[in-house]
């Protein structure tokens, strides 16, 4: 469910975005993917184009959002405190958290990939290289726990790469010459309100903004 409702908000900003459908201030020169940052009730924050972070009130939670087709590989991204932006590049971490799976059944093997999805097993397979297995907290209540987790976006190629590693996960920013420093997200979001500008914007688009 929370994947449904994440792709059709993430459609409605994506053509709000296109549209212009909301301004913090008029600037014809620079692309409204930079100066949008509501759509009704959600708070946005521009990442690096076309991924953008949104805040749902309802659970108090900040969101990353793509359009559905922006990606070659998605990957569920909820519940952020701070996000890393580096050039074409956004990365963080996925924080540790309970799911309940309705349709869970005690005889069930469950696997996860590092892109998030859940798939039932036999017995007798083991996870393959992108996978872990993962077990119920509380079999009754059908309550897993989704362990934490690392990825790494580069809107410049499209391709995204996830990590159950810490470890791999830096050496592959390393690796793409990433900075890894990260934002605190309610910081930069106070700073994007008054200004108008997030401290990972290209500089020519900090330069129009500021005229």
């Amino acid at each position: 469910m929370k994947n449904k409702i994440s792709i059709t908000l993430g459609v409605a900003i994506m053509l709000c975005l296109v549209s212009s459908c909301a301004f913090k201030k008029e600037h014809k020169d620079v692309d409204p993917f930079y100066t949008t940052n509501h759509f009704g009730q959600f708070h946005l924050l521009p990442l690096a184009k076309p991924i953008v972070l949104t805040y749902d009130p309802n659970g108090r939670v900040w969101r990353m959002l793509e359009d559905n087709q922006s990606l070659k590989k998605s990957v569920y991204v909820d519940s952020l405190t701070e996000i890393g932006v580096d050039r074409t590049y956004i990365y963080g971490k996925k924080f540790e958290r309970k799911e309940y799976i309705e349709t869970y059944q005690p005889e069930d093997y469950l696997f996860l990939s590092k892109y998030g999805t859940i798939s039932w097993n036999d017995k007798k397979d083991k996870p393959r290289p992108d996978q872990i297995r993962i077990y119920p907290i509380d079999s009754a209540q059908k309550i897993f726990i989704m362990p934490e987790q690392w990825f790494v976006i580069n809107v410049a190629d499209s391709t995204t790469e996830a990590f159950f590693s810490k470890k791999e996960y830096k050496n592959y920013l390393k690796e793409k010459g990433v900075s890894g420093k990260m934002y605190n997200i309610e910081s930069v979001k106070k700073e994007f309100a008054k200004t108008g500008i997030a401290p990972w914007f290209p500089e020519d688009v900090k330069t129009k903004l500021r005229e």
